[in-house]
C-alpha cells in the first residue's frame, strides 16, 4: 500500500477541523428586532430569531409547530429571562408566539407595553447557552441614538435596541460581523494559521 503524503494528511485533518468549527458555530447567533408601533407607540413588537438547537437548549423538546400548548413555559423560560426596559422602566409582556422561520430557524415573537424612552434589554438566557453565543441587533425601533454595543454575550448581557447605526443590516454588515467573529475566536485563528502553514 502506498504511504499517504504528510501534506494530504494535514489537509484531511484541516478539513475535519474546519467542519467541526463550522458545526460548533452554525447556531451561536441570536438576532433581535424591536419596533415601536407607529399608531400606538406604547406597543413594542419584538422578534428573537434563533436556531432550533439553541431553542432546545432553553426549552427541551419544544416544537414550534405546537407552540401554543407550551406558551406559558416559553414565556417563563425565555421571555421572563430577557426583560425589556424603556429608559429604565420595565415593559410588560402582553402576548407571545413561536413559529418556524423560512430560513430554518425559529422566530419567537412578543408584544410588550412600554413607557416612552430608549429600549434596552438584558439577555439572561445567555447563561443557559454555551459560551460563545451572541445576541445581535438585526433591527431597531425608530429614533434615538445607538448606545452601548451591538452584541450581547455572557460577559455583557445587556444591549441597547434603539437607533439604526451599527445594527446588522445588509451584506456589508454581515461580512464585518463575520470578520470580527473570526478575529475574536482562538479556534478560528488557529485554523487560519494551519491553512497558511500547509499552503
Amino acid at each position: 500500500m502506498k504511504p499517504v503524503p504528510a501534506v494530504r494528511v494535514a489537509l484531511m485533518a484541516l478539513a475535519l477541523l474546519g467542519s467541526g468549527v463550522a458545526h460548533a458555530h452554525e447556531a451561536d447567533l441570536i438576532s433581535v428586532r424591536a419596533v415601536r408601533d407607529d399608531a400606538s407607540p406604547a406597543l413594542v413588537r419584538e422578534t428573537l430569531t434563533l436556531s432550533p438547537e439553541a431553542l432546545r437548549l432553553l426549552l427541551p423538546a419544544f416544537d414550534a409547530d405546537a407552540s401554543e400548548a407550551r406558551r406559558a413555559e416559553l414565556e417563563a423560560r425565555v421571555w421572563s429571562r430577557v426583560p425589556l426596559f424603556a429608559d429604565g422602566a420595565a415593559c410588560i409582556l402582553q402576548a407571545s408566539s413561536a413559529a418556524r422561520d423560512p430560513e430554518g430557524g425559529v422566530a419567537l415573537r412578543a408584544d410588550f407595553r412600554c413607557p416612552p424612552g430608549a429600549l434596552h434589554q438584558t439577555f439572561g438566557v445567555l447563561d443557559a447557552l454555551p459560551a460563545g453565543y451572541r445576541v445581535i441587533r438585526a433591527g431597531s425601533a425608530e429614533g434615538g441614538a445607538p448606545a452601548g454595543t451591538d452584541f450581547a454575550d455572557q460577559e455583557h448581557p445587556s444591549l441597547a435596541l434603539e437607533g439604526t447605526a451599527g445594527a446588522v443590516e445588509g451584506f456589508a454588515s454581515w461580512v464585518g460581523l463575520g470578520v470580527r467573529h473570526i478575529l475574536e475566536g482562538a479556534d478560528h485563528l488557529l485554523f487560519l494559521v494551519a491553512v497558511l502553514l500547509v499552503g
